[in-house]
């Protein structure tokens, strides 16, 4: 049965996403990302649904931070791409901006993609605002809608909770350097004029 998913408009460092509350593969995206190890292998879950679609991916050999399209958006079906994120703590981070990055690459400009977080599993261990950063990065500023599927309420709330403290330091950063701005012209134009009284 379908759950109600529930979409929050974010920005994650310069780059505009969706956060979802839900399923991956209840995405209308034309690509879905699914992460794995270097031997193609996913969890179960993500190894029951890829089979619902048909799709048996555990023969595929890749690189740590590797994307590989295991099928095409033709015919009005979904894109499903894997990405080896599943590969260690120590690594997690860089593979999963690598394989974001080489997402991106693949499928073009002005499609739609959707990613589950990536490298927060028990192999990989990262926190759920690491994989988002990540994603983020690695995905960059391509244009065509991106999103990242949350399964869980609470990480949901956390990572909204998390942008929304980002942003607002940044805001905070940005005004404190406006604010000083017209105190350090007005101390140098006072030094300028005492200098030149001096002269």
């Amino acid at each position: 049965m379908a759950t109600q998913q529930q979409q929050v408009s974010v920005v994650v460092e310069g780059r505009q996403l969706d956060l979802v509350l839900g399923d991956l593969f209840e995405s209308d995206a034309a690509f879905l990302v699914v992460p794995c190890n270097t031997a193609g292998r996913s969890s179960p879950g993500f190894t029951r649904s890829l089979a619902e679609r048909g799709i048996d991916a555990s023969t595929t050999r890749m690189e740590p931070g590797g994307a590989m399209l295991i099928r095409t958006s033709a015919d009005g079906a979904q894109g499903v791409m894997l990405a080896a994120v599943v590969t260690s703590p120590e690594s997690a981070e860089q593979d999963v901006r690598t394989a974001a990055r080489r997402v991106g690459d693949i499928t073009g400009s002005g499609v739609s993609v959707a990613f589950p977080l990536l490298g927060t599993g028990p192999t990989d261990q990262l926190r759920p605002e690491v994989s988002l950063t990540a994603i983020a990065t690695g995905y960059g500023d391509r244009p065509g809608p991106l999103s990242v599927h949350v399964l869980d309420r609470d990480v949901f709330e956390s990572l909204i909770d998390f942008v929304g403290k980002r942003a607002g330091k940044q805001a905070g950063t940005r005004a404190q350097r406006a604010s000083t701005r017209p105190v350090v012209s007005l101390l140098e134009t006072h030094l300028g004029r005492r200098s030149q009284l001096l002269r």
